[in-house]
Order: structure tokens, then C-alpha cells, then sequence
């Protein structure tokens, strides 16, 4: 009794043995494959090749193309709202957005409301103009003095206007909202916000 006993005891081992063996090697496999999908990826992308093999990129026997894997310029975006209303806006008044929630490499300065690119490249800016009389709110993008886009709101309290762009950039160059209309109020929430989509 004792014996069959023993004996069934090794039997369930091997069992169990052989199932956690086998589920080792399934696992195994599916990692195999896994590897072999990012291997044939990263050949695509980088060489040019699906040859699902990694070791000429390893010892260096195929170069990858040069600036490939380069970020470039670090990431460059910013936004802010204005954080109360302000009344009594003229023509040629540059609107300042002084409550800054993100300011990713500091070109914005809300002081002045201005934005200052740090490199050459395609940028897209957004802004929302929130009036809150029932006078006209005509607003524009400017970069260094020049018109890129325009918007307004209609002659009622609270109405909303807002416009994108997506315009070249020079580095230095400054890009503002400014106003192309007089009494203007600007109601808080209204906002600016842009960021480097790419280098040129």
C-alpha cells in the first residue's frame, strides 16, 4: 500500500514536472516570437532590411543612418490663460496670458504675453478670445509684427472666438496675440498656447 502510495506520489511530480516544463518552453516560444517581431521592426526602421536579426546592428557591421535615432531640438510648448478680465483694449494692445500651466523650455514670458522661438522650425499656436461686452474682440497672431492669423468674436457678452496656426518660425523671432480693434475686454479663461512641432 505504502508502495503504491510512494509510487503515485512520483508519478504526480513527473506530471506536474512535465507540465511546468512544458508551459516553460511555450513561454519560451512566445518570447522567441516576440523578439523575432521587434528584431524584423527595428531592421525595417533602422536599415532599411526585414531580416529579423539583430546582429549586424549589435557589432556594428551595418551603420544606422545618420541622425535616425537623433530627437533633435528638445521639446519646446507652452500655455496660459488669462487669469482675470481686462478692460478698456485698443488697437495694437498685445494681449498677455499671465497664468501659465505649462512653459516646456521657458519662451514664453507672460509678462509680456510674447513668445520667443529658440530655434528654427514649424510651430502651431492656438488662442481663444473670451469678450465680455458686447463690443467686437478682434484678435490676430503676429509673428515679429507680421500678420498669420485672425479671428473675432461677435458683438455679444461672453461669445468666443479662437483660430490656429500653423506657420515657420524663425529663432528670435517673437510671436504675440495682439488686437486690431478698441474697446475690448477680455475676459479671464481666455488663453495661448503653442508648441515646435519640428526643426527646420
Amino acid at each position: 500500500m505504502a508502495t503504491r502510495a510512494l509510487f503515485t506520489e512520483i508519478v504526480f511530480v513527473f506530471v506536474a514536472c512535465a507540465v511546468v516544463y512544458t508551459d516553460a518552453v511555450q513561454t519560451l516560444d512566445a518570447l522567441d516570437d516576440r523578439l523575432l517581431t521587434v528584431e524584423k521592426i527595428l531592421n525595417k526602421v533602422l536599415i532599411g532590411r526585414n531580416t529579423g536579426n539583430l546582429t549586424d546592428l549589435i557589432d556594428g557591421s551595418v551603420k544606422i543612418a545618420s541622425g535616425l535615432l537623433d530627437r533633435g531640438y528638445p521639446p519646446v510648448m507652452f500655455y496660459a490663460e488669462r487669469s482675470s478680465g481686462i478692460s478698456g483694449i485698443s488697437t495694437g494692445f498685445i494681449l498677455k496670458f499671465n497664468n501659465v500651466f505649462t512653459n516646456v523650455g521657458g519662451h514664453y514670458y507672460p509678462a509680456d504675453g510674447v513668445f520667443i522661438a529658440p530655434v528654427d522650425g514649424m510651430y502651431l499656436f492656438h488662442w481663444q478670445f473670451i469678450t465680455g461686452t458686447t463690443a467686437h474682440g478682434y484678435t490676430g497672431l503676429k509673428v515679429n509684427g507680421s500678420w498669420k492669423a485672425r479671428s473675432y468674436t461677435d458683438n455679444r457678452s461672453l461669445d468666443v472666438s479662437a483660430n490656429m496656426a500653423i506657420v515657420e518660425v524663425k529663432a528670435k523671432q517673437h510671436v504675440w496675440v495682439e488686437t486690431f480693434t478698441s474697446g475690448m475686454y477680455m475676459y479671464q479663461y481666455s488663453s495661448f498656447s503653442g508648441v515646435l512641432i519640428n526643426t527646420t
